[in-house]
């Protein structure tokens, strides 16, 4: 599960402060491609954001290697409500879900039974950072702290989201304006990692991540939006 971690933490992780101002999610759904590439290898992503008073994110990854699918649900500030990734071949079944200041996992992990409470504290579980990181692009917020399970370990790590500039890209073959947010450690490990995502800035579409695939030294990850479903 170690190849997940930029993966998942690029397509994981979302929830916002109750204090911040941020825009309440609509009623169409969003559904986008995604290319994600490491090294020579390619994948084909299909990202669904289904929505509603409990929205979900469904993810499904297609590889020659493997194929993963993972539904995040969250709230209508964002907040990661649950959690749920199978990855058939490597006979993994995992749901997660935050019980107050702590994350409750069962399933199945490599074959072997898991069930396991995590303590956290009040900050945010932003698990599908996708669509979460939207709480910055919608609020006034310059950083911020949150929680993520971490994919290959499948325990609690904070991470911190720290908005850059606004630029102006190409998305889709047409110039527009993105807002530029890196996630990193926080305190004295925040110059071993770290990874940037691109949102559109006009609605939060998510539009581009590089980032290292795990450790530092690993291959970068790049993800980049290929096409509107």
């Amino acid at each position: 599960m170690k190849k997940r971690f930029a993966v998942v933490v690029f397509m994981c992780c979302t929830i916002a402060w109750l204090s911040l101002s941020l825009s309440v999610i609509g009623s169409d759904n969003e559904h986008y491609r995604y290319l994600q590439r490491i090294d020579s290898e390619h994948a084909d992503v299909d990202w669904l954001l289904e929505k509603g008073e409990r929205t979900r994110l469904v993810y499904r990854k297609n590889s020659p290697q493997n194929s993963e699918l993972s539904v995040t649900t969250i709230d209508k500030g964002y907040a990661t409500v649950s959690w749920e990734l199978s990855v058939p071949d490597e006979h993994t079944e995992v749901k997660a879900v935050r019980r107050g200041n702590a994350i409750h996992l069962v399933g199945t992990v490599n074959g072997r039974p898991v069930d396991k409470l995590f303590k956290i504290d009040s900050a945010p579980w932003f698990q599908a950072m996708s669509v979460c990181l939207r709480a910055m692009v919608f609020s006034n917020a310059s950083k911020m702290e949150f929680w993520i399970l971490r994919p290959d370990t499948l325990k609690p790590h904070k991470l911190i989201a720290k908005k850059q500039g606004v630029d102006t890209m190409p998305v889709l073959g047409e110039p527009a304006e993105v807002q530029q947010i890196t996630i990193g450690l926080p305190g004295m490990l925040a110059p071993f990692w770290s990874a940037t995502y691109w949102f559109k800035k006009e609605d939060g579409v998510f539009v581009k991540y590089e980032g290292p695939h795990g450790p530092p030294g690993s291959p970068m990850v790049m993800v980049n939006l290929v096409g509107v479903m």
